[in-house]
């Protein structure tokens, strides 16, 4: 009997630990000529909602199989874009203006991410 609550205790442990998801929201100011990088490294699939809270517009890039950036867009002033992000690869947003772009980024993911930022 001790031996199979102890397994119950465990399976629940892990399966609790799986079906775990992290809701994050940022408001990330990007200067002139940088970018903003999210999710490179060991991560599954997941879900982000970018919208363009400022006054110049922003293109979104993700990594492909090779690596090489692949442009899926471009967000103006007021709009959003909902990106699935494939298990692995990088999100970008760059700002090419010479103005500072402010994005509000919305993310459902089950793991860690890494963010930072890049230069152009």
């Amino acid at each position: 009997m001790k031996y199979r609550f102890a397994w119950m205790l465990i399976v629940i442990t892990v399966l609790s630990g799986c079906l775990t998801y992290s809701k994050i929201k940022s408001t990330t100011i990007i200067m002139p000529g940088k970018s903003f990088a999210i999710g490179e490294g060991n991560h599954a699939a997941y879900n982000a909602v970018v919208v363009n809270i400022g006054p110049v517009p922003v293109n979104l890039f993700v990594s492909g199989a090779t690596g090489q950036l692949e442009p899926i867009g471009s967000i103006i002033t007021n709009a959003s874009q909902s990106i699935k992000v494939e298990r692995n690869q990088l999100l970008v947003v760059k700002n090419a203006d010479d103005s500072n772009a402010t994005v509000q980024i919305y993310i459902h993911a089950r793991s860690n991410l890494s963010m930072k930022v890049l230069d152009n």
